[in-house]
């Protein structure tokens, strides 16, 4: 669910006090986008939302999210279902995993 190696990179490269910003950054866009998954949103505009949810999800390390993001990307630019349920899911689940921190 969590990439913790891409996570301490991060920690390391922007160092403690600014990584927290960028995750807390990330959390908001992301917590907006999945609100707006609530619209139904179809085609491009669906497409457009997971690329984004995709993008920060990978940046962060939540990679369950990053992944079922991806997916539906492709599903929605094809046409084809995707399943905005469990994209929500992994959002919440990522975001708990995150706070219990490492296993």
């Amino acid at each position: 669910m969590i990439d913790w190696t891409r996570i301490d990179d991060l920690k390391e490269e922007l160092g403690e006090d600014d990584f927290e910003e960028v995750f807390e950054i990330f959390l908001d866009e992301v917590q907006e986008s999945v609100d707006s998954l609530k619209a139904a949103p179809t085609g491009q505009a669906l497409e457009a939302i997971l690329h984004s949810v995709k993008g920060n999800a990978v940046t962060v390390g939540f990679s369950k999210l990053a992944e079922l993001a991806g997916a539906g990307e492709i599903n929605a630019g094809q046409g084809t279902d995707v399943n905005l349920l469990d994209i929500a899911t992994a959002h919440d689940l990522s975001k708990e995993a995150y706070a219990s921190g490492r296993p």
